[in-house]
């Protein structure tokens, strides 16, 4: 879906905003996940075609908007009641869940697998929200919610994400969920929308070595880790660069 100032794409199965920052006849400047890049461009019969790097992709512009493009939150479900042997189904196969996301993850033999894995994950978890409302730590325990948050955040799907944001945000404000877990969901979906990170988790890597996206505001970083229980940025790279990097240093990157 093409807009003035932005792109709405979906690509490998996942949707996303890409903010237009600045542009001339046959080139855009761009954010897309976080990152500020140029576009080589053209468009030809209603396909636009992007040129980054090596990289040529071709989007097809659509007359209506489709379901998969549009980026309003989801519809969630009423929270009503519901019976605890349902409920304790529901945190076993959340659960189960959680765990094949983490294996296909972690286990190399498993490569490959993980977007087939997200796929059905949130198509089930699509699916329970919209039945049940949101998995919330008073009805249905911490453990649940957790880790429907971990399969929200890796749908990458931004009309879930936004959803759930606020309901997750009241769950950490009353201490059920860990602040780490809302800042992971919070920076995953401004780089969904074609914005900057808040908090500094999510990374990258390129052939210069790790790196965290780019920062909304790197001055507070620390200011607005803590004011929701966070340690400093430094303190998390640090950790991220010893057990995802091979003890590698974890950059922040700029804009320049």
């Amino acid at each position: 879906m093409f807009e003035p100032d932005r792109f709405v794409v979906r690509q490998d199965g996942y949707t996303k905003a890409v903010v237009v920052l600045a542009s001339v006849p046959g080139q855009v400047v761009v954010r897309d996940q976080g990152l500020k890049e140029i576009w080589r461009v053209s468009i030809k019969r209603n396909v636009l075609r992007v040129e980054h790097g090596s990289e040529v992709i071709e989007y097809e512009a659509l007359q209506a908007t489709p379901p998969e493009l549009d980026l309003s939150p989801l519809p969630l479900g009423q929270p009503e009641n519901v019976s605890p042997e349902r409920i304790r189904g529901i945190e076993r196969e959340l659960l189960r869940r959680r765990d094949l996301d983490q294996t296909v993850r972690k286990d190399a033999s498993q490569a490959g697998r993980w977007k087939t894995v997200d796929a059905d994950n949130f198509a089930y978890l699509k699916a329970l929200v919209q039945e049940v409302g949101w998995i919330d730590c008073d009805r249905f325990g911490k453990a649940a919610s957790s880790a429907a948050i971990l399969l929200g955040k890796h749908s990458s799907d931004p009309r879930l994400m936004q959803a759930i944001l606020p309901l997750v945000e009241k769950d950490v404000k009353s201490s059920a969920i860990s602040a780490e877990l809302f800042s992971v969901l919070y920076d995953g979906l401004q780089l969904s929308l074609g914005k900057k990170q808040r908090y500094g988790t999510q990374l990258g890597e390129d052939e210069k070595g790790p790196f965290a996206v780019p920062l909304e505001e790197p001055g507070k970083v620390d200011d607005l880790r803590r004011a929701i229980g966070l340690p400093p940025l430094a303190e998390y790279l640090a950790t991220a660069g010893k057990y995802l990097y091979s003890g590698r240093e974890v950059r922040v990157l700029t804009e320049d």
